[in-house]
């Protein structure tokens, strides 16, 4: 079996400061976007439209780690793991 591409792509990952997120599919509404710690909390979430170039995620105010970026759109849900990656 080939995986199917994700309907969402994120960048940077790792990110630090903020990531960008963009459908690759072209969704016509706003998605939800939700970001989790790795122990399942929610931490964030807001309405924004992904696509053509996109929206910015802030990631100012987390440490380093690992996190789960949940985008839903219409009917569909995607989960990304991101990496946040501070320089101190």
């Amino acid at each position: 079996d080939t995986p199917s591409e994700s309907p969402v792509r994120i960048y940077a990952n790792p990110g630090s400061e903020k990531i960008r997120i963009m459908s690759v599919r072209g969704y016509s509404e706003p998605a939800t976007i939700q970001l989790f710690g790795m122990r399942g909390e929610m931490l964030a979430e807001k309405q924004a439209s992904i696509s053509g170039e996109g929206c910015d995620f802030d990631l100012s105010r987390y440490s380093t780690g690992l996190y789960l970026v949940r985008v839903i759109s219409g009917t569909e849900t995607t989960v990304v793991k991101i990496m946040v990656l501070k320089s101190w």
